[in-house]
């Protein structure tokens, strides 16, 4: 039977919980109350609270976004050796295990390719939790459109604002993550993981190495927290700083009031 999909709904699962965004209404906010002693058992946690609030999803086309607590970053550099995408993608892979070991098996591995002689954007997410995704969502008779990383689907949601040679940081309590862009491609990818006490001070600490450390200074840097705003409204969620025109400091005050 035909089925028709006239319910849109952007959920973001993070540490502290589930956020529901549906056109027209109000940004609905589920906490996540357990406490968790490792990353899996941390994810596993709010797709729990997910699957216990279910019937929210029913009859939904659904886009998920994941918070970056959730996701690793890195940046694979072009290579004229490689053509076909499955080769990309086991080089990919490899990559990753070079860097974290055999526990990169148990990911999913997503390979961005920016065009032809750029580095290409990788993102990598346990694949339980997108198969428990997947299983929720089909017993809640909705559709699952798409699963985006956080930082992905903000810099896609902010592509026309970031100019070719910009900087993005995506700020969560106790997630940085800070891409640089030069002349259109993603080229640096870092992520700190400080405590949520300290992300004033890390953020800080991380643009004051951007300043000294690059090669080519970016000409803007943009903030969006996700903590405050929930995805709702990317106009007040998304700040703006020259970087050729502030103190360090002046930025920095800007991700303690997340």
């Amino acid at each position: 039977m035909f089925q028709l999909w006239p319910k849109r709904m952007l959920i973001m699962l993070e540490p502290a919980g589930i956020t529901v965004i549906q056109r027209g209404q109000s940004a609905q906010f589920i906490a996540n109350n357990t406490t968790a002693e490792t990353p899996s058992q941390l994810w596993q946690n709010v797709v729990n609270l997910l699957e216990e609030n279910s019937a929210l999803l029913q009859k939904q086309q659904l886009s998920v976004v994941i918070s970056n607590h959730f996701v690793r970053f890195n940046v694979l550099d072009w290579r004229d050796d490689v053509v076909l995408a499955k080769d990309w993608q086991a080089l990919a892979l490899a990559h990753l295990r070079n860097i974290y070991g055999h526990v990169a098996d148990g990911w999913t591995v997503n390979s961005e390719q920016q065009g032809f002689g750029q580095p290409s954007l990788l993102t990598a997410i346990d694949s339980a939790l997108l198969q428990q995704l997947e299983v929720i969502t089909q017993q809640a008779g909705a559709k699952l459109e798409s699963v985006v990383p956080a930082f992905n689907y903000i810099a896609n949601k902010c592509k026309k604002r970031i100019g070719r040679n910009d900087a993005l940081l995506v700020a969560e309590k106790g997630r940085l993550v800070l891409g640089i862009k030069q002349s259109g491609h993603w080229q640096v990818i870092t992520v700190n993981a400080p405590l949520a006490d300290n992300t004033y001070s890390d953020a800080e600490s991380m643009v004051r190495r951007l300043l000294i450390t690059a090669t080519s200074l970016p000409k803007s840097l943009y903030l969006f927290g996700i903590e405050k705003h929930h995805l709702s409204d990317f106009d007040q969620a998304l700040s703006v700083f020259e970087l050729n025109d502030i103190p360090v400091s002046s930025f920095a005050e800007e991700v303690v009031k997340l």
